[in-house]
This record gives C-alpha cells, structure tokens and sequence, in this order.
C-alpha cells in the first residue's frame, strides 16, 4: 500500500520542487524523491525527447548521467510516451512490453505514468514494487496524477527550459553536421583529382559512392593514372579520414624486411598497426609472395595480426583497399594470387582509365601542372598542345606532370612553344603497313584495258549499267568489249 503524508510535508515537497533547479538531471531527481517519500516505492524517471527515445535520468533522489538512450519504440518508458496514458503491470517478467530491456530481477511490478504538459510528454514516472504480493491499480495511479496536478507550475517551467535545450541542441547538431560535411568535403578537395572525360568522372562517382560504405576496394589502371590518389580520396572521404592512412608498396624485392614492414617486430609497429582504426592500401597487390599473401589474407579475415617473431595476437580495425596495374584475377589464372584473397579484395572494383585515353583532359592538366603553386603564370601555344595530343604517354599523368614541371623550369618568357620531353616518352608513331612495289611486267594496252574493265564490273558487283557509268562508256560498248573477250553474247537490247 501507498504510505499517506501529512498536508505539511505535501507542501514542503512542492516548494522543494518550486525552488529547485530547471535542469533535467537535478529537478527530477528532486521530483522522485518527493514521490518516493509520498508513495514509499522506489521510483525511476525517464527524460522524453522529441524523437520518442527516452533515458533514465534519476533513479530516487540520484541523478543517472551514464545511461543509455532507448530507442523509439523500446521499452515502457517509450510505449508511455506514445499512448500518453499510465501504464502497470503486476509481472514484469513476463510481460511482452519490458522484454527488449534489461529489467532488475527484483522488480516484480511497475506503474508509468507520464508527465504530459500542455499536450507534451517531458518524462515518464516509473513506481516499483519488489514484493509479488504488493500489486498496482489505477488507484495507485490517480495518486502519481494528483501530485503532478500540485506541481504544475514547476513542471511548466521545466517544460520551456526542455523546449529550449532540445531546440538548441538539435541547432548545434545541424551546425555540427554542416560542418563535419564542410570539413569533409575540404579534405577531400586536398586529394586533386582533376579530369572531365566521362570514363574518369565515373571512376571518381563510384569511390565517392562507396567511400562511407567501409568495403574493400579494388583500383585497377596503369602505372601513373592515380590509383594511390584516388584510395587516398576513398580515405579522406570515409569515417576513418582522421586516422592514417598507409600505403604498403608490395612490390618490394626483400620479403622478410617486407613482412617486418607490414606486420612489425618485436621492438616496433608494422603499417597495418600504424593504420588502426583507418585505412590501408596494398600497392600492387598481386606481385606479393606466397607467404605474405597467407597472412594478409588471414589478417582479412580475421582482424588479427601478430608482429613477426611473437605469439601475441593484436586486434586491428583498418579498412583495406587494393591496386594492381594487371586485371588482379590474372595472376590468379597464373596460380600467382590467391583465388580467396582475390574474391576478398574485389568487393568493388574501380578501373582508372589511362591519360591517352581522356581526350582533352591531358590538355586539362597540363596547364594544371604547369602553373601548380607558381606565382607567374605560363601559357602553352598550339604548337605545345599538338605535342601534347602527339605524345604517347606511357607513364600516364606521372609522366605529364614531370614533363610540365620541367617545361615550366627550362622555359623562358610566358609563352611555351614546345614541351621539354627530353628523358620522357617517344612520340606515338602510327605505322602504316609497308606496300611493296609491284615488279615490272610487260603488257599491251589492250589487256590493260580488259583487267581495268573486269575490275569495275566486279567492284559494282556485276552491274553493267554502274559499271559502265564508271567507266565513261555506253552499256552497248560496256557489251561489245565484254563479248570481244568471250565474256557475254553479243545481242543486246
């Protein structure tokens, strides 16, 4: 049964509440411990926010700071919110309603009631009763609700200030958000990857669409077209840009100091551990040994490494992105890759095109290049740029770049007339095919002639009427030459 209180103690609690502080996590705690006091159960309170999640936020006169928030639709407290009436149940343990919560093992029965003002639900008071027999009713209820109806007024002021905070922090969540995706986007734009050929853009599209998605990565292209770029760019646009990012070059001839350099040793950090909690790309991917390619693979798979030489197992959380200047599953049908490790790393697979193949993007970065962190601006004439368009190169915008930093420094005065390829690339030259010259033979006129006809008459698939158009003659003459070489009758209509 609920103990009665005297009228004195009545209003010394709702002066108590009058005079208390608007902040969530000390009135309410003042508010439970008046209950408590009225009802002699032990009561729990939880916040209400606008999204329909509620918190535990006092538990008796004890402020609860470290709990966690229930989603909407988890729980009593939630279900209160909702209907925005009292709620009891006399077993707890088996009442479907307090199943997805942990529930203490010694509360047998609780009421809610919510604290509705003006229409909003600010909290719900949770009684509870640890003796099987001592069971809820709305009687108990009404009790909860009489009192609420006292305190009104220092609930009202508690309402504005709630209205108040929640609008606030919800502005600075917004501001946060704006600015997280402000500070993203910056970060990503360090990451230059500068291009308008419809191939490259949809390259880029696909890293910035799976970039947050945290899968493995598989970027395929020719040496210098920007495969360490671009997973530097999936890097700086994921949720792990402010952790490291390690590029681990596997094509490294000495495979002990490789494997010390991406699993560690005894006395230091590997890569893989120099990455935790950020990104790591596997240069060249597929040129790794047998060996390493078994631990890479267990590291894939299991989230573990161990430092070479100990028997300690380290934890990691790294996402893993690839490249390869070959189709990777080549060396996979060359029995060079594992055919497991392959299906790991190519979850999604990006192909960065090769420069000779972007048109007018080699123009694009070309001056890009030239001009990069120079206080004097330089300008290539059409002369430069057909050498651009002329040139093959084989090193892809590496190649260009350097070609463009050197051109910049050799040349002289603002206008560039040739590009300084020396050390670089040939010119693409276009063979055509060799054409002997036909030996000398010797013939008449005449059979000249009748080669030249037949030539025509098969070109025009033997129409007589085309093939004498061509020729310059009448169908008739077309006839009389044909029939002189035993090729048609002579009557003709």
């Amino acid at each position: 049964m609920m103990n009665s209180t005297s009228n004195t103690k009545n209003t010394n609690g709702l002066e108590a509440l009058h005079l208390s502080e608007l902040r969530e996590d000390i009135f309410f705690p003042e508010l439970a411990k008046q209950l408590e006091s009225r009802t002699g159960k032990n009561v729990e309170i939880y916040l209400c926010y606008n999204d329909e999640s509620t918190r535990l936020i006092a538990r008796g006169a004890k402020a609860v700071r470290d709990s966690k928030i229930l989603a909407k639709g988890i729980g009593p407290s939630s279900y209160v919110a909702k209907t925005k009436r009292f709620y009891y149940s006399n077993n707890v343990e088996r009442d479907p309603i307090f199943s997805s919560i942990e529930k203490n093992p010694e509360v047998k029965a609780e009421l809610i009631v919510p604290i509705n003002v003006s229409g909003n639900v600010i909290a719900t008071i949770h009684l509870q009763s640890k003796d099987i027999e001592d069971k809820f009713s709305e009687e108990h209820a009404v009790v909860v609700k009489n009192f609420l109806n006292e305190a009104h007024i220092p609930l009202a002021n508690v309402n504005l200030y709630l209205m108040a905070k929640f609008l606030n922090d919800e502005l600075m969540k917004k501001y946060k958000s704006e600015s997280d995706a402000s500070a993203l986007k910056k970060e990503a734009e360090k990451v230059e990857m500068i291009g308008k050929d419809p191939n490259f853009l949809k390259s880029i599209s696909i890293a910035s669409r799976i970039a947050m998605q945290d899968i493995p990565v598989l970027i395929n292209g020719e040496a210098g077209v920007g495969k360490r770029l671009l997973g530097r760019k999936i890097h700086s646009l994921s949720e792990r840009r402010n952790y490291n990012f390690q590029i681990i070059e596997c094509a490294a001839l000495n495979d002990e100091s490789l494997e010390k350099d991406i699993f560690g040793c005894l006395d230091q950090k590997g890569y893989l551990e120099m990455a935790h909690n950020g990104t790591v790309l596997f240069n060249d991917i597929g040129l790794l040994s047998a060996k390493l390619q078994a631990k890479v693979f267990d590291f894939i798979t299991q989230g573990k490494i161990k430092r070479v030489g100990s028997i300690d197992s380290i934890n990691l959380n790294i996402r893993v992105l690839a490249t390869s200047k070959r189709p990777l599953i080549d060396y996979v049908n060359e029995g060079k890759l594992r055919e497991d490790l392959y299906y790991r790393l190519a979850t999604v697979q990006i192909d960065l095109p090769k420069l000779k193949d972007r048109g007018d993007d080699v123009q694009l970065l070309a001056n890009h290049f030239l001009n990069q962190n120079k206080v004097e601006q330089k300008f290539l004439t059409t002369h430069a740029n057909e050498q651009l368009f002329n040139y093959a190169w084989e090193s892809n915008v590496t190649e260009l770049r350097n070609a463009m930093e050197r051109t910049y420094a050799l040349s002289e005065g603002k206008f560039i007339e040739n590009i300084e390829m020396a050390g670089f690339s040939k010119p693409e030259v276009r063979e055509e095919p060799l054409q002997r010259e036909a030996a000398f033979e010797p013939i008449s006129l005449s059979e000249i002639e009748r080669r030249h006809i037949c030539k025509t008459l098969e070109f025009h698939s033997g129409n007589k009427t085309r093939a004498a158009k061509s020729l310059g003659v009448t169908v008739k003459t077309l006839y009389n030459k044909l029939h002189s070489y035993g090729l048609v009758n002579k009557n003709v209509h």
